[in-house]
């Protein structure tokens, strides 16, 4: 029998969030996302229920009556499923692997190699997750992942650096006609924004201010909650992209996409190799930590 109906469960997790903190904002950041973003789910979770389960008046919210209601049967359920989902996931054999790491990291930097850590290791089984955000992940879920992360990593997670953080705008070779530009000329080009962006990665107003640029919210733009799409819509000479260098060598290096200005700018974070600290790693672990390692050393050494 199907079961029917059910909400998103993204905006259940959001409204569990916004209800236990009695805040969006604070479940923006406990869930590392903007608060836009919790709003919105808040506001389709409230259109696929037919009923409002905040009020919000004057900046603040507070929980409606069927809200507190049903916040107590979600968060029971929402607990429930999460203990089922940790068991499951707790064994794995001495050749089996679960990876995570964000979009951007799985289509642009794993997975044009993992082809070659299969060659070298043909047993190992290989299961990928992809998240976005380090904090949205539990050390149940996975044994080893690739992540940025601006200041230090959650606590229950060991890290260990692969390579810096370094920023700056690449677009398609012909979108500006071969030519480099200067910060301040990119608030003419079509800018290619990627909405519900973590709070920790650099967004295009950030990258501007380091050199002096305010970015006009009235300039020509494109948002997408995709950063792989839009770094398809770059490829095919849509706009201007903000890239992560390391991240997107293997595109510049194809010439898909060249640099728009010398300018670069970091954080001073990093991307780093993150497995959970008391997960005893297996073979197939090891070998994967060692073969990113040697894989990181050749990507900085290009």
């Amino acid at each position: 029998m199907k079961i029917s109906p059910l909400p998103p469960l993204h905006s259940l997790v959001a409204f569990e969030s916004a209800m236990r903190l009695g805040s969006f904002t604070k479940a923006a950041a406990e869930l590392n996302i903007t608060q836009s973003a919790v709003s919105r789910q808040i506001s389709q979770l409230e259109a696929f229920l037919g009923r409002s389960l905040f009020t919000r008046e004057k900046g603040t919210v507070k929980a409606t009556m069927a809200g507190e209601q049903y916040a107590r049967q979600v968060t029971g359920l929402l607990n429930g499923v999460s203990d089922a989902t940790s068991d499951v996931m707790k064994y794995s054999g001495e050749s089996e692997i679960t990876i995570a790491c964000s979009s951007g990291v799985a289509l642009l930097w794993l997975t044009p190699r993992l082809n070659s850590f299969k060659q070298a290791h043909p047993d190992i089984r290989i299961r990928m997750i992809v998240k976005d955000g380090l904090n949205t992940l539990t050390a149940a879920e996975f044994d080893v992942g690739i992540y940025y992360a601006r200041r230090d990593t959650p606590l229950a997670f060991n890290a260990r650096p692969l390579f810096e953080e370094e920023v700056f705008p690449i677009c398609s070779p012909a979108y500006l006609g071969g030519r480099i530009v200067a910060p301040s000329e990119l608030t003419n080009c079509c800018l290619l924004i990627h909405e519900d962006i973590q709070r920790q990665w650099m967004s295009w107003s950030d990258w501007l201010s380091a050199f002096n640029v305010k970015l006009d919210h009235t300039s020509d733009s494109v948002t997408s909650n995709q950063y792989t799409h839009l770094v398809q819509m770059a490829i095919y000479g849509a706009g201007v992209l903000l890239a992560w260098r390391h991240i997107s060598d293997g595109l510049i290096s194809q010439g898909l996409l060249v640099r728009a200005t010398h300018e670069s700018y970091s954080f001073g974070g990093a991307y780093h190799l993150v497995s959970p600290k008391e997960r005893r790693q297996n073979r197939a672990t090891r070998m994967f930590t060692d073969w990113v390692l040697d894989a990181a050393g050749q990507t900085q050494e290009r």
